[in-house]
């Protein structure tokens, strides 16, 4: 993997969060939208990094073994399709008294094969964390994760990534797009998203079609003010382009 690259951040409404903080709004919590100016102010001062290349791998023939019907329409076809096992790490560094509280995280999968790309497995899942992370890194066997083949099998695929766990609180949420979609989707939320976020893939393609992904960020960033009330500003990340990655 490369360098990271620092991403633009120009301001965006999202008018489905706006219903999402008036289902949970608390009370005696003040919110407000921050005007043009604080708004950009506040974004300046907020980096967010993807880098120029992303961790993949190929994944050419799973193991017979492992194509046992688990659920039916997902068993893996290697005669028509190749997978790839692709990584997508966000860096972020988030100034003192500002806190990221929303991040979405988009993959549009794009090929020149006969079939469009599809996202055949996500990790992390829909509703993901149940305590204060200390800083560090996880390992994580993919293989015994993914739902299109029984977990005995999966372990002969051998697929481990590394997942930062760099969460400061606890009631981290996730909600993805979960199997066979395009675009993937990563929603995130929390008191507060610090540091970073890797989201994993994998993606099916027609055989020996390349794929490209475009990755783009979206978010929320609170600032807090006097007596309980909080300044709000959403971005959006100018989109960042991979590939093509060949079979």
């Amino acid at each position: 993997m490369g360098e990271n690259r620092a991403l633009d951040l120009d301001l965006t409404a999202v008018p489905e969060w706006d219903l999402e903080d008036l289902r949970n709004a608390t009370l005696g919590t003040e919110l407000a939208e921050a005007d043009p100016d604080q708004a950009r102010e506040m974004l300046a001062r907020l980096r967010l990094e993807l880098p120029d290349s992303l961790e993949h791998r190929h994944i050419s023939e799973p193991p017979s073994h492992a194509i046992a019907p688990f659920e039916t329409e997902f068993v893996p076809d290697p005669e028509r399709y190749d997978y790839h096992l692709v990584e997508v790490p966000v860096s972020i560094l988030v100034p003192e008294g500002q806190r990221l509280v929303r991040l979405r995280v988009t993959a549009d999968l794009n090929s020149d094969g006969r079939e469009p790309p599809v996202a055949w497995d996500l990790f992390p899942r829909d509703t993901y964390g149940d305590s204060e992370h200390n800083l560090g890194t996880l390992g994580v066997d993919v293989g015994k994760l993914l739902t299109f083949v029984p977990v005995p099998a999966a372990g002969a695929l051998d697929l481990t990534i590394k997942a930062p766990l760099k969460w400061k609180s606890h009631y981290t949420q996730i909600r993805t797009s979960d199997r066979m979609s395009n675009p993937a989707d990563w929603y995130v939320t929390d008191r507060a998203v610090d540091n970073g976020f890797t989201g994993s893939l994998i993606v099916r393609v027609a055989r020996n079609g390349t794929l490209d992904l475009e990755v783009g960020v979206v978010g929320e960033i609170r600032q807090a003010g006097l007596l309980g009330r909080f300044t709000r500003a959403r971005f959006r990340a100018g989109s960042q382009l991979y590939g093509p990655i060949a079979p």
